[in-house]
């Protein structure tokens, strides 16, 4: 463990700002819903790509320049960034506007306690190991594991997203 039993400081940004990335995704479209629907994926993958190749890019430059945790949680946040901007830019239909309805209110809060719960214990399942190795070892450490789990969801991700975007849609027809 590190001194005091707990995490560095550092890592405790880290984690913030990494967390910040769902903020951003959170103002993604509902027209990706739809065009996920629809299955029309061209659009989908044409920002998914872009968003993953400018993070990756941030990533690499700052992964060079600084050596750094830091270049994970940047290449995180302008991905997110990335994805968010070119789903309201490149995506056509009814664009969203904030708006508050008391009846949909009481409902989003009565079922969302259940969806918060089963987030957060999802979340933690997810990431659990990453939460709980940041308490036991140094940055360095931390981010040679962040990397290593990086790449291995990079490849799950890129075959769920081959049998969602190719094969479902393949079958459906």
């Amino acid at each position: 463990p590190l001194e005091h039993g707990g995490a560095s400081p550092a890592l405790r940004l880290v984690y913030a700002l990494s967390s910040f990335a769902a903020v951003v995704i959170g103002f993604q479209p509902t027209r990706l819903a739809t065009a996920q629907r629809n299955f029309n994926q061209k659009r989908l993958v044409q920002i998914d790509l872009s968003s993953q190749l400018a993070g990756l890019a941030v990533m690499v430059v700052i992964g060079v320049a600084a050596r750094s945790i830091w270049a994970l949680v940047v290449g995180w946040l302008v991905g997110s960034l990335t994805a968010t901007l070119l789903s309201h830019i490149w995506m056509s239909g009814h664009p969203n506007k904030f708006r508050l309805e008391m009846n949909s209110l009481r409902d989003l809060i009565g079922f969302g306690k259940w969806i918060f719960v089963s987030s957060a214990l999802g979340v933690f399942a997810v990431t659990g190991d990453r939460l709980l190795l940041g308490a036991y070892v140094g940055a360095d450490v931390l981010g040679f594991y962040a990397i290593a789990a990086l790449i291995i969801r990079a490849i799950e991700g890129g075959l769920l997203k081959l049998l969602s975007t190719v094969a479902l849609p393949a079958l459906s027809e």
